[in-house]
């Protein structure tokens, strides 16, 4: 069983390294054998997290994740695994704030880890909710600094509005995420400046 690294063990080059796997090459994705079936723990900080994710492509760390899940699936042991899933929800959300804060969005990485989150999302929504309503506020706080100043959301802004548009349904009539989410993006366009090449 593959042990997740302990919080005490420390990472110098962790900010180099997070994102290293985009220069992985083809051969790593042939290499799923290497990943393990059973996990003895699941990681609950985003330095656990990487050391599972460390020399990955994107879509082995989707792998990893959806073994996470099956590892630590709720019928197995509900006591226990509520709160183990629980971390890792909270795990996921946090690594989506940190691609969407680096310099390059990885849209791989994004893609293979939403449907584990989307699922994780269904058993414990008011994380997600919290999670979401928190990149809203954040955005509307900067909108009302800013007021006609106000140009974009930004890169990170749109990367954490397209995963909000993955998680939450778009068709529900007010919904506690979609709908702010939509009247947000209507203040926001009727603030942003037009450009024009």
């Amino acid at each position: 069983m593959e042990q997740a690294v302990s919080s005490e063990d420390s990472d110098e080059s962790e900010g180099e390294e997070e994102f290293e796997h985009e220069a992985t090459n083809a051969k790593a994705d042939e290499g799923d054998d290497s990943i393990p079936f059973t996990f003895g723990q699941c990681p609950s900080t985003n330095k656990q997290l990487l050391k599972l994710f460390r020399g990955r492509s994107s879509r082995q760390r989707g792998v990893i994740v959806d073994r996470l899940l099956k590892s630590f699936a709720l019928p197995l042991n509900p006591s226990v695994n509520r709160p183990i899933l629980a971390g890792l929800l909270s795990t996921l959300l946090g690594r989506f704030d940190r691609i969407a804060d680096s310099s390059t969005p990885y849209w791989a990485e994004i893609g293979e880890l939403l449907p584990c989150v989307y699922e994780l999302s269904v058993i414990f929504p008011e994380t997600s909710i919290e999670w979401a309503k928190s990149k809203l506020e954040a955005i509307q706080e900067r909108l009302v600094e800013l007021g006609t100043e106000f140009t974009s959301v930004g890169e990170g802004g749109l990367i954490r509005l397209r995963i909000l548009a993955r998680l939450f349904p778009l068709s529900d009539l007010r919904h506690p995420i979609s709908t702010p989410a939509v009247l947000l993006l209507a203040n926001v366009i009727s603030f942003a400046s037009i450009r024009t090449q």
